[in-house]
């Protein structure tokens, strides 16, 4: 997964993008107690706010259930809340969501490992702007047949003119 320094950059991040003054507010406090390691103080904040449908509560907690930050690690948890926020992020929250959805079933946690889905994923990121996505699928491409990359590559497209219904 990301490192901590990574993980931490990327949280603070999402704060500039994350919804209304409330929610911010209230998004703001998880991640205060989460870079104070009071797990269970942000585990509670993120879920009400990710319940809520805030994308980057919901990359937190997926965050905090692959590391084991505050609760028993959990892939196939992780896996649902990173899906949750790439399936409805903005800008920076949806890229790494995607990105990290890609990692996972490249490694197979949470997930059964596959390249197909991981180059979907990864490839998703990508033609959304997040360009750090590009090197991780071009990565995975060099593992698949050029008709695997080919039916990745179409699959990718439906999931996003459906609005990841389905994906």
């Amino acid at each position: 997964m990301l490192s901590i320094i990574s993980s931490r950059i990327i949280s603070l991040s999402l704060l500039m993008v994350s919804g209304q003054d409330a929610l911010a507010q209230d998004y703001d406090k998880g991640l205060a107690h989460r870079h104070n390691g009071e797990f269970q103080e942000a585990y509670v904040q993120f879920l009400e706010l990710a319940e809520q449908g805030d994308a980057g509560a919901q990359f937190n907690l997926g965050q905090m259930y692959a590391g084991g930050e505050g609760v028993p690690k959990d892939y196939k948890a992780a896996f649902k809340w990173f899906l949750r926020s790439a399936k409805q992020g903005r800008g920076p929250i949806q890229g790494w969501s995607q990105v990290t959805l890609g990692g996972m079933y490249k490694r197979g946690r949470g997930v059964k490992k596959s390249n197909l889905y991981a180059y979907i994923w990864y490839h998703i990121a990508t033609s959304q702007g997040a360009m750090f996505a590009k090197v991780n699928r071009d990565h995975i491409a060099k593992k698949m047949t050029s008709a695997e990359i080919s039916e990745a590559q179409k699959l990718a497209v439906e999931c996003i003119k459906k609005s990841y219904k389905g994906c």
